[in-house]
C-alpha cells in the first residue's frame, strides 16, 4: 500500500498551479520573437491575488487545514470566469491531481457594465454582421474618427489588433450625457488584413466578408481579421433602440456578481513565511507590469520566470517545517532566489529596473504598435510605441526593445511590417522600419 503525501492532494494542485505559470512564462519569453505579452500578463495576474493564499494554505497547522485553505483558495481562484476555470481545471489535471470536480459552476461572462444611476453605459461582446448593423443605424458612422490602434504580434506570426473609434450618436440623449458620441473599441483575435495612415483616419464602415471583419475607416485604413467582439461605452446607450431592448431583456437583479467573497476569510501567512510571499509577489507584479508600454524591454521576464522555478514544491517544502526550522527554510529559500537573480532580481522586488530597451541599428522583427490621438476632453495625451524584437549580441536570444513617442507625427503601417526582419533605422524621433513603417515623435524621456 502506497504511503499518504505529507500534503493533501488539493495543496498539490495549488503548487502545481503556481510551477505551471512559471514555467509557462519561462516558455513565453524564451524568444522575444515568439513571445505573448497577454498571456504573460493573463498568467502572473492569477498571482496577484492568490500567491498569499498558497503561503497560507502550506503553512496551516494540520494536514486537514491545509486541505481545507488551499480548496477554498483553488475554488475562488477559478471562479473568474469560464476560461480561468477551465485553465484551473486543465492544468491540475496535467500535473495529476484533478480538482474541476469541487470548483463552482462557471458563471456566465460580464456582458455590460451600469453607471451609478443603473443604466448600462459599457457593453461588450461579439461583434457580428447584425450589431454592425445596429450600430450603422444608431451612429454616423461617416463622421467616426479613429482614436486609436494596436496591433500585437503573438507567437511565431499571428497578429491581434484593437481599433478605437469615437462615434457621432444619431439617436437623441436626454441632456445629461457627458459627451456627444460614444467610445466603441473593436478587438480582432486573428488580423488577417491591416492598414493604418494616421493622416486618414475620419469615417468608417465595418463589413463582413466570408465571415471576417473588414472595418474600413478614412480612405484606406482597413483591419480585417477573425475572432471580432466589440466594446461599446456610451452613457446614454440605455436610450437607443438596441440599448433599450438589451434593458429590458437584462433586469439588474439578473446581473452576474461582481465582487466574489472568500470563503476561506482570505488568511495570510505569518514570518518568514509572510516575507518571502511578498518577494514572490512582487516579482508576480513585475513579470505583469511587462504588458505596459513602462515597462517593455526593461523588465528580464525571462530570467526572473527562470530563477523561480519549482517555487511551488519549494514552498510545500518549507511550509511542512514547523517553529523556527520553517522561518529559515522560508529565508533560505528568498535568499536563493535573489542570490540567482542577482541586480535584475532585486531591481524586480524594487520597481527599479536599469535596462535600457531603446532598440539598436541591428535586425529586428516588429511585435507592437500603439498609437493613440489626444483627448482636447480629458488629460489624455497623443501617445506612440513600438515593440522590436532584437538579439543583444549576434549569437544572443532574442529580447524586446522598446521606443515610447509622445506627439507623434505621422505614422505608416501595414500587416506585412509585422511578417519581416529588417533593421531599423533610427535617428532622434523617428524611426523606419521595411517599406512601409515609419513613426515620428519625441522621444518619451526614460
Amino acid at each position: 500500500m502506497p504511503l499518504r503525501s505529507r500534503h493533501p492532494r488539493t495543496l498539490l494542485a495549488f503548487a502545481a498551479l503556481l510551477d505551471s505559470s512559471i514555467d509557462r512564462i519561462a516558455e513565453l519569453t524564451a524568444d522575444a520573437r515568439q513571445s505573448d505579452p497577454e498571456e504573460v500578463h493573463w498568467l502572473a495576474n492569477v498571482w496577484d491575488n492568490n500567491t498569499s493564499s498558497l503561503f497560507a494554505a502550506a503553512t496551516a497547522p494540520t494536514r486537514w487545514a491545509r486541505g481545507c485553505r488551499s480548496r477554498a483558495a483553488l475554488r475562488w481562484m477559478a471562479d473568474f470566469g469560464a476560461e480561468r476555470r477551465a485553465w484551473v481545471a486543465e492544468r491540475t489535471a496535467a500535473a495529476g491531481f484533478p480538482v474541476e470536480h469541487f470548483l463552482l459552476p462557471a458563471e456566465r461572462g460580464i456582458q455590460h457594465i451600469r453607471d451609478h444611476r443603473g443604466a448600462i453605459d459599457n457593453f461588450m461582446g461579439d461583434l457580428t454582421p447584425e450589431h454592425a448593423d445596429d450600430l450603422a443605424a444608431e451612429y454616423d458612422l461617416a463622421a467616426a474618427e479613429v482614436e486609436s490602434l494596436r496591433l500585437e504580434a503573438y507567437g511565431a506570426g499571428a497578429v491581434r489588433g484593437t481599433l478605437g473609434l469615437r462615434l457621432p450618436r444619431r439617436y437623441p440623449d436626454d441632456g445629461r450625457a457627458r459627451r456627444p458620441f460614444g467610445r466603441l473599441s473593436v478587438q480582432v483575435g486573428t488580423v488577417t488584413a491591416a492598414r493604418f495612415d494616421s493622416t486618414d483616419t475620419r469615417g468608417a464602415a465595418i463589413g463582413f466578408t466570408d465571415g471576417e471583419l473588414r472595418l474600413r475607416f478614412g480612405r484606406g485604413g482597413l483591419l480585417g481579421g477573425r475572432g471580432a467582439s466589440r466594446w461599446l461605452e456610451d452613457d446614454c446607450w440605455h436610450l437607443s433602440p438596441t440599448g433599450r431592448r438589451y434593458t429590458a431583456a437584462h433586469p439588474p437583479e439578473d446581473d452576474p456578481p461582481v465582487v466574489r467573497l472568500r470563503s476561506d476569510g482570505n488568511p495570510v501567512p505569518s514570518g518568514e513565511a509572510r516575507t518571502t510571499a511578498g518577494v514572490l509577489h512582487r516579482v508576480m507584479l513585475a513579470i505583469r507590469c511587462t504588458r505596459f508600454h513602462s515597462g517593455a524591454g526593461r523588465i528580464p521576464v525571462h530570467r526572473l520566470a527562470t530563477v523561480l522555478t519549482g517555487a511551488g514544491n519549494r514552498i510545500l517544502d518549507a511550509g511542512a517545517r514547523r517553529g523556527a526550522a520553517r522561518d529559515r527554510a522560508f529565508r533560505v529559500l528568498a535568499d536563493d532566489w535573489r542570490r540567482r537573480g542577482g541586480v535584475q532580481f532585486d531591481e524586480a522586488l524594487r520597481d527599479l529596473f536599469s535596462a535600457d530597451p531603446t532598440p539598436a541599428p541591428v535586425p529586428a522583427r516588429l511585435r507592437l504598435v500603439s498609437y493613440q490621438t489626444s483627448d482636447p476632453g480629458s488629460d489624455r495625451s497623443a501617445a506612440l510605441s513600438l515593440h522590436l524584437a532584437q538579439p543583444p549580441a549576434p549569437e544572443a536570444p532574442w529580447v524586446l526593445r522598446s521606443l515610447d513617442l509622445k506627439t507623434p507625427g505621422p505614422l505608416h503601417l501595414t500587416l506585412d511590417d509585422f511578417h519581416r526582419t529588417a533593421v531599423p533605422d533610427l535617428t532622434p524621433g523617428r524611426l523606419a522600419f521595411g517599406p512601409h513603417l515609419t513613426a515620428t515623435g519625441a522621444p518619451e524621456p526614460r
